[in-house]
């Protein structure tokens, strides 16, 4: 470990911009900080500069929206073992400019906002045509071909790009910009029946690799973890090299907590009136006057086998009907409470009457045949099965359990990795162990905030936990955490 390492330290080597005259200007001593903000909600990078501008380069160079911005930066890690090729090399667009402050000594202060320039690309250009293929291979290529993402510089190009299925899909764009495309195949592409979630894809960009066409089940899949855990005491990296398993990871410094929060613990009216736990879809095809009706589940979800959840159990309590007490106080000490069951509800996966959706699927919709056909090379999208149901509970249960965590700058971490963070969780006793928690969190988003000036930064991240690691009927906090002594 390096005597003078700090955490979160980073080595800015430039902040240009260059305007669409050919004039580049270098912004990194009038940067103040950089904010840049992933997430697989969202397709495309955002950021943001702020400039303490005493030289008049927004007046002198003519500063629009239509400027180019790069950034290139690295952060120092702790340990050979966290080391790595993981510099970053951006260019973002310049869309708009905002809090212009009356100059104080001279000195102008503004905000520059940033996106990924591929994204105006996405929404000017137009598409009217018909798509063959699975839903994945129609947009690689469209972004491709149509989008040109094949002129990206080699880091910020595709990084992963998951096949989906059906391989025979159709699907007639009308007059769609491409980023219209993109929001329509992520939601109805279907992953098959051994994702934890049918309908389960998301499209975005990380700062570090580039594009990704990922499914929750990848996520979870244990093959994109980061290796490193972090916790909110650091510890002395020398003694730990000396006492931990070969399996163990390192920690230190870098490895850090250095403030989280408790966004959200659940939110069931939110899920109830969503039909996240249980809802109906209602499909007619008018042309052969057929009716059918989806159940969803959200119960059965967790019982199929070979669907893997990022823990593995449920959130909440289900299959087990809602009962409403009262509680009665006791009229003296040796007295126990009693409870007075004074109303009952279905269990939450129970209610099917929740949600219910309703589609039109006509037959063969997108077919080119002049004739009914049962068969055909091509279907269309077709709401014939529960992805879409199962698309609205995974939507809700990527919210419900949210924790926002800060961590020394870093980058060899992106959205859509699975961390092991060690949070406080309210425990009895420092020793104890929370049995729900395995210390699995997938990253849903990440504000990247880097300091020129200070050299140093860190990384604002939302986690989620999608499931626990015990079914919570079963664990009984007082008599299965170790370390409770109950008292005589």
């Amino acid at each position: 470990m390096s005597e003078n390492f700090t955490p979160g330290e980073v080595v800015i080597d430039s902040i240009t911009l260059v305007n669409q005259e050919g004039d580049v200007i270098d912004l990194k001593s009038i940067c103040g900080q950089i904010d840049i903000f992933e997430s697989i909600n969202e397709g495309f990078l955002t950021g943001r500069l702020s400039i303490a501008d005493g030289l008049g380069i927004f007046r002198r160079y003519k500063i629009l929206g239509q400027e180019h911005v790069t950034i290139r930066y690295r952060a120092k890690l702790q340990h050979e073992f966290e080391s790595g090729d993981f510099s970053v090399e951006k260019v973002f667009r310049v869309y708009k400019v905002s809090n212009m402050r009356a100059p104080e000594f001279h000195t102008y202060g503004y905000v520059l906002h940033l996106i990924e320039p591929k994204y105006l690309t996405c929404i000017r250009k137009r598409l009217s045509k018909v798509m063959r293929g699975s839903y994945s291979e129609i947009l690689l290529q469209t972004l491709l071909k149509d989008a040109q993402f094949e002129k990206l510089p080699k880091n910020n190009r595709i990084d992963y790009w998951e096949e989906t299925l059906p391989e025979n899909q159709q699907l007639i764009c009308p007059n769609w910009s491409i980023a219209r495309l993109i929001e329509y195949i992520v939601e109805n592409a279907n992953r098959g029946e051994d994702a934890v979630y049918k309908n389960s894809m998301f499209f975005f960009q990380t700062l570090i690799g580039g594009f990704k066409f990922m499914s929750l089940n990848q996520m979870i899949s244990g093959e994109n973890d980061h290796v490193v855990e972090f916790d909110f005491l650091p510890r002395n990296f020398d003694i730990d090299q000396e006492n931990r398993g070969s399996n163990e990871p390192l920690s230190g410094q870098s490895t850090r907590i250095l403030h989280f929060e408790i966004v959200q613990r659940g939110d069931t009216v939110k899920g109830i009136s969503a039909g996240a736990y249980s809802s109906m879809l209602k499909t007619y095809d008018p042309i052969r006057k057929l009716e059918k009706e989806i159940v969803f589940d959200l119960g059965e979800n967790f019982k199929k086998k070979g669907k893997k959840h990022l823990s593995g159990f449920p959130l909440l309590r289900l299959d087990e009907d809602e009962i409403v007490h009262m509680g009665v106080i006791p009229l003296t000490d040796d007295e126990d409470y009693t409870f007075n069951e004074i109303d009952a509800e279905l269990a939450l996966n129970k209610s099917i009457d929740d949600r219910t959706f309703y589609r039109v699927n006509p037959t063969n919709a997108f077919s080119d045949k002049q004739v009914l056909q049962d068969t055909s090379q091509y279907v269309g999208n077709e709401n014939m099965d529960s992805g879409m149901l199962e698309r609205n509970s995974m939507s809700i249960a990527l919210s419900s359990h949210t924790y926002k965590v800060t961590i020394p700058a870093r980058t060899d971490m992106t959205s859509g990795m699975v961390v092991n963070l060690k949070l406080p969780g309210g425990v009895i006793d420092k020793n104890d162990e929370d049995i729900l928690n395995d210390d699995r969190y997938l990253i849903t988003h990440i504000h990247h905030v880097i300091n020129p000036q200070q050299a140093r930064g860190t990384m604002v991240m939302n986690v989620v936990k999608e499931s626990f690691a015990e079914d919570i009927r079963k664990v009984d906090p007082l008599k299965d955490y170790e370390g409770f002594k109950q008292d005589d």
